[in-house]
């Protein structure tokens, strides 16, 4: 008999990876990841709010697979073939299940491709986390983190959110300080604090880094509420480990909410939102991580931090009726290697680089 719990996450995560782009199209699933119990297991959520085992999922909800054959599935060449028989055997015992494999038509993550809500705050003096940019087509939303890359040493740069940096604009536009909610089109030009480097709204990330002006601000504020600069300290996100999130609306505010809480997955296949004007290449996002509820509207762009203030996540979403905030993996963003060069700007010339290696210190 097939098992649909794993003694380790690789064995999940394989399963997942096999399985996923076909189980994520049926209309009644909104997300699938890898999540730890006794053992691994493949979560299930469904439109209705249910969190469930994929085993029960196939077996009480009738929507996968009136005769299944194999075709309907990516080939598997990591198992067994009696492994893979099995699940195919399990799957076509049951007589009311059909096979989906129309086009993905409804969304769920909330706020994507969403301009943040404008807190109106005031200019600062100081280049920190926390305070708010924006390109000219979005009102605003926080920076993360500070950071300095290898790459361009002496330069300062900001990470935040593809829908807050990079929706609808150009590499090289302008960023603005404290957003365009905050101030008329006329005051554009003295409120440039500087430009878009690079984004990626892509299958894994929805980020952008903003390359700053150092000639706006009076210089680097060190540490605001937990305000952060990285500096090298990324680290892998671990199911079930408590985090905190640093650089959002809501700390810097002080709105009583939970600014810590429990990772629930770090390999999760979630459908994308799809709004009018915006043409993903994609219609889900994968390798994401699921952090039981902790950040709210406004926190997009907000870095996610472990017990050790290591950075592992970086907030861009949240799924309201499964109560979980969504964070692209840190290190699918920074020290990787990108097989395809990344297209960025920086003082009007454009480059093609491979890798954005943080320095140590700075």
């Amino acid at each position: 008999m097939i098992s649909f719990e794993y003694e380790t996450e690789k064995e999940a995560d394989e399963v997942l990876e096999d399985l996923g782009d076909i189980l994520i199209q049926e209309d009644n699933i909104i997300y699938l990841a890898v999540i730890k119990k006794i053992n691994f297991e493949i979560e299930v959520g469904t439109k209705d709010g249910e969190k469930v085992n994929l085993r029960h999922y196939l077996e009480e909800f009738p929507i996968i697979a009136r005769n299944v054959s194999k075709s309907n599935f990516p080939d598997i060449k990591r198992f067994p073939e009696e492994r893979t028989t099995e699940f195919y055997d399990f799957l076509s015992n049951f007589a009311e299940l059909s096979i989906s494999t129309k086009k993905t038509s409804e969304f769920y993550i909330k706020d994507i491709f969403k301009p943040a809500v404008s807190i109106g705050e005031h200019r600062s003096d100081f280049l920190r986390s926390g305070i708010d940019i924006g390109n000219s087509l979005v009102n605003s939303g926080p920076i993360g983190a500070i950071f300095q890359i290898e790459n361009f040493p002496n330069e300062y740069f900001g990470i935040s959110n593809w829908h807050i940096l990079g929706f609808g604009v150009e590499l090289g536009s302008n960023i603005i300080h404290p957003g365009m909610s905050s101030i008329s089109a006329n005051q554009i030009d003295e409120h440039k604090c500087g430009s878009l480097f690079w984004s990626s709204n892509s299958t894994n990330l929805e980020v952008a880094f903003a390359h700053f002006d150092m000639d706006y601000f009076k210089g680097v504020e060190k540490n605001f509420n937990c305000g952060y600069r990285l500096s090298g300290k990324i680290n892998t996100p671990k199911i079930n480990e408590t985090v905190k999130h640093c650089g959002g609306r809501v700390r810097l505010n002080n709105t009583p909410t939970s600014n810590q809480n429990e990772i629930h997955s770090v390999n999760a296949i979630i459908k994308a939102n799809n709004l009018e004007g915006v043409n993903p290449k994609h219609v889900v996002y994968k390798n994401q991580i699921l952090i039981n509820k902790f950040s709210d509207s406004g926190d997009s762009g907000a870095v996610v931090l472990n017990k050790n203030n290591d950075v592992v996540g970086l907030i861009f979403s949240k799924i309201d009726n499964q109560q979980f905030s969504v964070a692209n993996n840190i290190n699918l963003i920074f020290n990787k290697w990108f097989e395809t060069s990344q297209k960025v700007k920086i003082n009007d010339e454009v480059y093609y680089i491979n890798q954005f290696k943080l320095k140590t210190i700075f």
